[in-house]
């Protein structure tokens, strides 16, 4: 949804990790800005997320043609730092 409003020609979305939250935000210059949180609750775990605090940007088309061809509820994703 927040890769919507980026531009075609700049598609980028941000993501800032931590323990508790994952941010998904987005800005287009004609179409204004878009963020989403996904927080872990006492009640549900819906991921985890483990080492220091990151932020780093991606083109959505690549990581939704990764997930859009996937068959599992769960991924791994690994970063090793916000600029590899």
């Amino acid at each position: 949804r927040v890769a919507t409003i980026t531009h075609d020609k700049f598609r980028a979305i941000k993501l800032s990790l931590t323990d508790s939250t994952i941010e998904v935000s987005a800005f287009g210059e004609t179409k204004g800005s878009a963020k989403e949180l996904i927080h872990n609750n006492s009640q549900e775990q819906k991921f985890l997320y483990e080492g220091e605090a990151v932020t780093i940007g991606f083109n959505p088309k690549y990581l939704l043609d990764i997930l859009k061809n996937l068959d599992e509820h769960e991924i791994e994703i690994l970063f090793s730092s916000s600029l590899d």
